[in-house]
């Protein structure tokens, strides 16, 4: 747990992260989508983490990503 680690080592972010969703077009999709999303608060608009969750034959994976702006059309994770 990132509680437990020592002192010197970098700690996770406590902010909140903005989510992805990716492949959850079914009314069963859709309906996972709302109890997830509302699972998390709503993020801060200078936050850097982003949650993409990808739904691919009915298995949900999860990734967390930092993202960075390098001019207003390009971002990279």
């Amino acid at each position: 747990m990132r509680h437990d680690t020592q002192e010197k080592l970098d700690r996770v972010s406590d902010a909140n992260p903005h989510l992805v969703f990716n492949g959850f077009s079914t009314p069963l999709g859709e309906r996972i989508v709302n109890i997830i999303k509302h699972l998390f608060p709503v993020p801060k608009e200078d936050c850097k983490k982003v949650v993409t969750f990808h739904n691919n034959s009915d298995t949900i994976s999860m990734r967390h990503h930092i993202f960075e702006k390098t001019d207003h059309k390009t971002v990279e994770l």
